[in-house]
């Protein structure tokens, strides 16, 4: 069975949810839970941020323009690196924001 919640937090916003759950109900609570927790909350609100940002502006995020491209290709490439760290049980932060997303998402898992 898949036991580790580190992962699961990657795989949806749902996933997010029920690997906080587990975490928070867990009696032993592991630091690579909560860290890979607090990476990828950061990622979900990265990229909402953008999201929203976009909106705003009249245009979809979504669509194939250079300025989408450039904001999604790497939100996936940080994904795959975040999922790949949380597989391994490795705490390796995301490049450029990780250590933004711990100091800033601290809330997180308490």
């Amino acid at each position: 069975m898949f036991t580790k919640i580190a992962p699961k937090c990657y795989l949806t916003p749902m996933g997010f949810i029920v690997a906080a759950v587990l975490f928070t109900s867990s009696d032993e609570k592991r630091s690579v839970d909560l860290f890979h927790l607090r990476q990828s909350f950061g990622l979900y609100v990265t990229g909402l941020f953008f999201y929203i940002l976009y909106k705003a502006l009249g245009t979809d995020l979504f669509y194939a323009e250079l300025s989408s491209l450039i904001v999604l290709i790497p939100l996936m490439v940080l994904w795959f690196l975040g999922f790949k760290a949380a597989m391994e049980d490795k705490e390796t932060p995301l490049p450029l924001v990780g250590q933004l997303y711990q100091k800033w998402f601290s809330f997180v898992g308490k």
